[in-house]
C-alpha cells in the first residue's frame, strides 16, 4: 500500500471546491467601443448574475455556501472563477494557493510536487503520520512550516541540505529527544520562531548550546518538555539567548534580564535533578470520633490522620510508570489543624522524564483516617470466669481517671503495642499539574473543600443523656413524645456539617535571581 503524500491529500481537498458545478455566467464585463459611456444590456445582465452568484456563495443559508478550513484562499479562488473562468488554470491550480492546512489526513510523505506551489507561504501538516521529510521539496516562498503532532522521533530524519526561507518552524507534540546539531546557522538564517512544545527534550545544557547557533531566533516555546522542570530553567535560557523576545508565550522583561544575569555560568550545576515540595498547610472543620478512655483497658484504639498522594516512581528506566504513594507525617485529630512541618513532603527526581510524566498525569490527594488498634504489653486474654467476676469501678476511682486524661496519648500508648490499622478515605481531590509544565508558573495553591456527614451511630452516642448526670436525665424524661419522634426522624439521615477544607501548596524548585541560586548551592554544599 502506497504512502499518502501531500499532493494526494491536496487534490482530494480540491474537489470540495466544486468549481465544475457552478453555472456558466461569462467573463468580465466589457465596454462597447461604440458606446464608451454605457454598458451593453447583455453585459449588464451578466454583471448582475455575477454579483448574485457571489452573494450566494457568501450567504450561509445558500446551498453554494461552504466553509473551508484547509485553505484561506478557497473563497478568493471561487470568486475569481465566478467572475472569469479563464482566470483559473486547472493545470497550474497550485499557483493560486498561498496557504494550506492539511491536518489529520494521514499524510506520510512530503513529496516533490509541493515545489510547484510557487506562491505558498504557509504549510500546516499537523496531526498526520509524518516521521521525516526533505526540506528540499518545499518551495522557496515558504515562511511557515508546521509538523506538529506527527511521529517524528529523530530530528535528523528531517533533511536540510541548503538554506531555507522558513521563519517559523513548528515541531510541537512529537517525540524528539535532542536536536543533535540540527540547526546549522548557515541553513537557518531566516528562522525567527521555533515551537518545540511537548517533546521529550531533557538535556537542557546541550539544548541551549544548539539554540545559540540561531542568532535571529526571537520566539521560543519549550513548554511541557522535561527540561522546563529544572531549577533555574527560565533564567538559564534567557541569559544564554540574549536576542530572545519571548519564551514559552511569555514576553521577556528587562527585570528578568537583570535578575538572571550570569545564570549561564552555573548551567552544569543545576541541570542534573529536579525537586518538588508538597506543602499541606492546614485542615479546617475536621469531624472526628471522641478519644477513647485509657482506664487500664487491655485493648484500646486511637485515631490518626495522614494526607497521601500518588506519584510515579523515580527509576533509572524512562519507560517505567510504576505508581507509588507518599504520605505526610501522622497527626492527631483536631477540628482545625495547623500542619506546619508535618504537612511537608519533599521529592527529588533523578529522572526528569519521570517527573514530567507525573505532571502530565496529575495526582489524587486523599485525607486518610487511620483507626489504630493497640494491645497492652504482656497482655493475656482473661478467662470467662474472670470476666464474670469483673466489677465496675467505684466512684472513688473517678479522680484518678481525670488525672490519666491529662497525660498525652503518646505517653499512654507507651505501654501498648500496635496490632492492627484500618484505613478510611475521608476525602479525595484530583489535582491537575499541567500548568507547571507550561513554564508560566512554578507554584500551585489550592483550597480543597469536601462535604462531610456525621454517621447516625455517632450522633446517637453524642446526643444520648449521660448516666452520670441525673439532672440531665430528668430533663430528658420530661420531653414530650412529639420531640422524641422528631429527634428520631432527624437521626435517620446523616447531618451535613461545614465542608472539610485543606489548604495546599505545591512548588517546583526554581530560582528567580542569582542570589537564590548561590544560597541554594551553599546550603546543599554544591561546588560550582
Amino acid at each position: 500500500m502506497s504512502k499518502k503524500s501531500v499532493s494526494e491529500a491536496f487534490f482530494t481537498q480540491l474537489k470540495s471546491l466544486r468549481l465544475n458545478e457552478y453555472p456558466i455566467i461569462g467573463s468580465y464585463v466589457k465596454k462597447d467601443s461604440r458606446k464608451p459611456n454605457e454598458f451593453d444590456e447583455y453585459e449588464k445582465e451578466k454583471a448582475d448574475q455575477i454579483v448574485e452568484m457571489i452573494d450566494l456563495i457568501k450567504d450561509q443559508k445558500s446551498p453554494w455556501h461552504e466553509t473551508y478550513i484547509w485553505s484561506r484562499d478557497c473563497d478568493s479562488i471561487r470568486e475569481k472563477y465566478i467572475r472569469d473562468r479563464s482566470s483559473i488554470d486547472f493545470r497550474n491550480i497550485e499557483r493560486h494557493f498561498s496557504n494550506l492546512r492539511l491536518n489529520s489526513l494521514d499524510i506520510q510523505i512530503v513529496d516533490e510536487y509541493v515545489r510547484n506551489f510557487i506562491n505558498l507561504e504557509e504549510l500546516i501538516l499537523s496531526c498526520n503520520l509524518i516521521t521525516g521529510c526533505n526540506l528540499s521539496n518545499l518551495p522557496n516562498s515558504l515562511k511557515i512550516f508546521d509538523l506538529s503532532a506527527n511521529l517524528i522521533q529523530n530530528i535528523q530524519d528531517i533533511i536540510v541540505k541548503s538554506r531555507t526561507s522558513i521563519q517559523h518552524f513548528g515541531l510541537a507534540y512529537n517525540s524528539i529527544e535532542n536536536l543533535d546539531t540540527f540547526f546549522n546557522p548557515k541553513h537557518w538564517e531566516s528562522l525567527v520562531s521555533l515551537d518545540l512544545t511537548s517533546n521529550t527534550l531533557h538535556d537542557l545544557t546541550n539544548l541551549i548550546i544548539e539554540l545559540e547557533n540561531l542568532k535571529n531566533l526571537r520566539v521560543l516555546i519549550l513548554s511541557r518538555n522535561p527540561c522546563v522542570l529544572y531549577p533555574g530553567y527560565r533564567g538559564l535560557v534567557i541569559d544564554s539567548l540574549p536576542n530572545l523576545f519571548s519564551l514559552d508565550d511569555s514576553p521577556i522583561k528587562k527585570e528578568e534580564r537583570i535578575n538572571y544575569q550570569d545564570f549561564k555560568l552555573y548551567r552544569e550545576i543545576f541541570t542534573h535533578h529536579a525537586e518538588i515540595l508538597f506543602d499541606f498547610k492546614r485542615i479546617k472543620n475536621l469531624i472526628f470520633p471522641e478519644l477513647p478512655d485509657f482506664d487500664d483497658e487491655p485493648e484500646v484504639f486511637v485515631y490518626k490522620y495522614v494526607i497521601r498522594f500518588k506519584f510515579i516512581a523515580d527509576t533509572d528506566f524512562d519507560d517505567c510508570y510504576e505508581e507509588k504513594f507518599e504520605c505526610t507525617q501522622e497527626f492527631d485529630p483536631m477540628t482545625n489543624i495547623d500542619l506546619s512541618e508535618k504537612g511537608l513532603v519533599n521529592l527529588k527526581f533523578k529522572s526528569i522524564i519521570n517527573l514530567r510524566d507525573f505532571m502530565l498525569n496529575g495526582t489524587k490527594i486523599e485525607l486518610i483516617e487511620r483507626k489504630c488498634f493497640y494491645q497492652a504489653k504482656n497482655y493475656q486474654p482473661p478467662a470467662e470466669d474472670e470476666l464474670k467476676k469483673k466489677k465496675k469501678p467505684e466512684k472513688k476511682e473517678e479522680k484518678k481517671e481525670v488525672k490519666k486524661k491529662k497525660k498525652t496519648i503518646q505517653s499512654l500508648l507507651d505501654n501498648y503495642n500496635k496490632v492492627n490499622v484500618e484505613e478510611k478515605v475521608l476525602a479525595s481531590f484530583d489535582l491537575e499539574l499541567i500548568p507547571l509544565l507550561d513554564g508560566l508558573t512554578k507554584i500551585i495553591e489550592k483550597n480543597f473543600q469536601s462535604k462531610q456527614k456525621i454517621e447516625n451511630a455517632f450522633l446517637k452516642q453524642s446526643l444520648a443523656p449521660s448516666k452520670n448526670d441525673p439532672k440531665k436525665a430528668k430533663k430528658n424524661e420530661k420531653g414530650s413524645k412529639a420531640d422524641k419522634k422528631k429527634s428520631e426522624a432527624d437521626l435517620q439521615e446523616p447531618t451535613e456539617q461545614p465542608p472539610l477544607e485543606i489548604d495546599f501548596k505545591l512548588q517546583v524548585l526554581d530560582f528567580v535571581e542569582l542570589e537564590q541560586l548561590k544560597s541554594y548551592l551553599s546550603d546543599n554544599e554544591i561546588n560550582k
